[in-house]
C-alpha cells in the first residue's frame, strides 16, 4: 500500500502552496487545452489517490481530513467538473478516517480500562491491606472506570458493565492459584521428606519438626504421616514373616498383590512385573530345602521391596493430591459461606421488570400505571434474589458433592426447597399461552414481539403452528 510524506501532504493540503496539486490546472499556462485539462485531470486523481491511500493507511488524522475537506472544496468551486468525482473520494476517505477514529478511540478506551482493572486487582490481593479498605479502593476504581465508559459513548464498552464483580473474580481467582501453588509445594515437600524414611524413631521426630515448624498444615501432615507408618508397619511384618518361613516370598507376593487391587492398572503392572521377576528368581534358586543362591535370594527379596515402594509411594502421593484439592475446596466453601447469595444488580431488576411487564399487558414498564409498575419491579427483584439464593445452594451443594467423592463421606439429603412458579420464556409458545389466557389477542401479541425486536417468522411460528 503507497504511503507518502507529511510534506507531501501538507502540499496536498494548502491551496497556497507554489506548486499544489489543487491548482495545478491554473498553473499551466501554454499548450493546446486538451492537454492543460488532461494534466489537470492527472493531477486530481494522483491527490485523490493519494490522500485515499493514506487513510486506508492510517496514516490520516481528523485534523488532516479536515484541512483536506477546505482545500477540496474551493477547488469544487473552481472546476465544477471534478465535483462528483471530489465528492466521492472524499466520502470514502471520510468512512476510513471515521472507522479508523472509532477503532482507536475503542482501542484506547479498552486499554484504559484493563490497566485500571489490574491496578485493581493488585489493590485487591494486597496483603497488607484490610478487607474494608480494600472495598473503599475498589469503589473508587468502579468511579474511575465508570468515568471512561462515560467518556466513551460511541465505543461498546458492554464487557465492563460488571466492573467491580470482574475484578473481585480476577483477584480471587489469582488468590486461589497461589494459595495453591503454596499448598502444593509445602504438601510435596512434606511427602517426599515422610516418603524417605524407613523406622519409627525417625518418622516421629520428622513428624514432630514438620507439626512445630508448619502449624498451618497440621492436619495435612497428620494425614501423611499416618500412610508413612502403616507402610512402615506393613513392611516390617511383611519381613519377619518371610524371615520365619526361610525368606519364602510366596506370602509377600500375595499380600502385596492383594494391597494392589485399588491401585490403576499402569501402577499395579508395574508392581506385578517386578513381584512376576521374584517369583522366577526363586523358582530358579530354591528347592524344599530352601535357598541355593544367596545372592539369587537377595535380588528376589529386593524386588519384593521395589513393588512394595512403588505401591506405597502411589498410595503416599495420592494423598497429598486429594490433601491439595481438598484444602481448595475447603476455601471455596468458605469463601461462599462467608460472601452468600450474590447481591442483585439494579441494571437486572428493571430487565426484569420489563420483560414481565411486555409479557403480561404487552406494554414497556413505562407505560403501564405507577402502581403496576411498582409492582413488576417488586416481582423481579424477589426472583431475581430466588434465582441467587438457588445459585448460591447450587455452588455451595456442588463443592460439598466434590469434598465427598474424595473423603467418601455421606451427605445429607437436602431439604426440598418449595416449588417456585417457572419464569416463562418471554419469547417461547408458553408466554403466548400465558398471554391468551390474561386475554390479549393475537395482535396484541404480535405487537408486544415486535416491540422486543423478535422476526417475523419466529412470531409467525411462535402464534400459528
Amino acid at each position: 500500500m503507497a504511503t507518502f510524506s507529511q510534506g507531501f501532504l501538507q502540499s496536498l493540503m494548502r491551496p497556497s502552496f507554489g506548486q499544489n496539486l489543487f491548482q495545478v490546472g491554473q498553473q499551466i499556462g501554454s499548450g493546446p487545452a486538451r492537454q492543460r485539462a488532461a494534466q489537470q485531470q492527472a493531477a486530481l486523481d494522483k491527490g485523490l489517490f493519494g490522500l485515499e491511500q493514506m487513510a486506508l493507511s492510517g496514516e490520516l488524522t481528523p485534523e488532516m481530513y479536515k484541512e483536506a475537506v477546505g482545500s477540496y472544496t474551493q477547488l469544487m468551486r473552481q472546476n465544477p467538473q471534478a465535483s462528483q468525482e471530489i465528492r466521492e473520494s472524499l466520502g470514502r476517505v471520510g468512512a476510513s478516517v471515521r472507522q479508523q477514529s472509532k477503532q482507536q478511540a475503542q482501542i484506547s478506551a479498552k486499554t484504559k480500562l484493563e490497566n485500571l482493572k489490574q491496578a485493581a486487582v493488585a489493590v485487591q490481593m494486597s496483603e497488607g491491606i484490610s478487607p474494608q479498605q480494600k472495598q473503599e479502593n475498589l469503589a473508587r476504581f468502579r468511579v474511575e472506570a465508570q468515568k471512561i465508559i462515560d467518556a466513551n459513548p460511541t465505543v461498546d464498552l458492554t464487557t465492563y458493565a460488571t466492573f467491580s464483580d470482574d475484578v473481585e473474580a480476577s483477584a480471587y481467582q489469582l488468590d486461589k492459584l497461589r494459595d495453591t501453588r503454596q499448598t502444593t509445594a509445602a504438601v510435596e515437600n512434606f511427602s517426599n521428606q515422610l516418603f524417605q524414611i524407613k523406622d519409627y524413631d525417625t518418622l516421629q521426630t520428622t513428624s514432630d519438626a514438620l507439626l512445630k515448624a508448619n502449624p498451618e498444615y497440621a492436619e495435612e501432615i497428620k494425614k501423611l504421616v499416618n500412610i508413612q507408618q502403616t507402610s512402615i508397619e506393613n513392611r516390617e511384618k511383611r519381613e519377619r514373616a518371610e524371615a520365619e518361613r526361610g525368606f519364602d516370598i510366596t506370602g509377600s507376593v500375595e499380600d502385596i498383590r492383594a494391597r494392589t487391587n485399588n491401585l490403576p492398572e499402569a501402577v499395579k503392572k508395574i508392581v506385578d512385573d517386578n513381584l512376576k521377576a521374584a517369583e522366577t528368581i526363586q523358582t530358579q534358586n530354591k528347592n524344599t530345602t530352601g535357598w541355593t543362591n544367596t545372592s539369587a535370594r537377595d535380588r528376589a527379596r529386593e524386588l519384593i521391596r521395589r513393588a512394595e515402594q512403588i505401591a506405597d509411594d502411589y498410595v503416599i502421593r495420592q494423598e497429598a493430591s486429594n490433601i491439595i484439592e481438598l484444602r481448595g475446596i475447603d476455601n471455596d466453601i468458605q469463601t461462599l459461606l462467608s460472601q452468600g447469595p450474590k447481591p442483585i444488580e439494579s441494571s437486572k431488576v428493571d430487565s426484569l421488570a420489563e420483560e414481565m411487564s411486555l409479557r403480561e399487558t404487552g406494554k414497556k414498564l413505562s407505560d403501564v400505571s405507577s402502581k403496576k409498575r411498582s409492582q413488576y419491579i417488586k416481582d423481579a427483584r424477589s426472583e431475581l434474589v430466588e434465582r441467587n439464593k438457588a445459585a448460591f445452594q447450587t455452588a455451595l451443594s456442588t463443592a460439598k458433592a466434590r469434598r465427598a467423592s474424595i473423603t467418601g463421606e455421606e451427605l445429607e439429603e437436602p431439604e426440598k426447597p418449595e416449588e417456585t412458579p417457572k419464569f416463562l420464556n418471554p419469547v417461547s409458545k408458553e408466554a403466548v399461552e400465558a398471554a391468551r389466557a390474561n386475554g390479549q389477542t393475537d395482535s396484541q401479541i404480535r405487537r408486544t414481539f415486535q416491540r422486543m425486536g423478535v422476526d417475523n417468522a419466529t412470531i409467525i411460528e411462535l402464534l400459528f403452528d
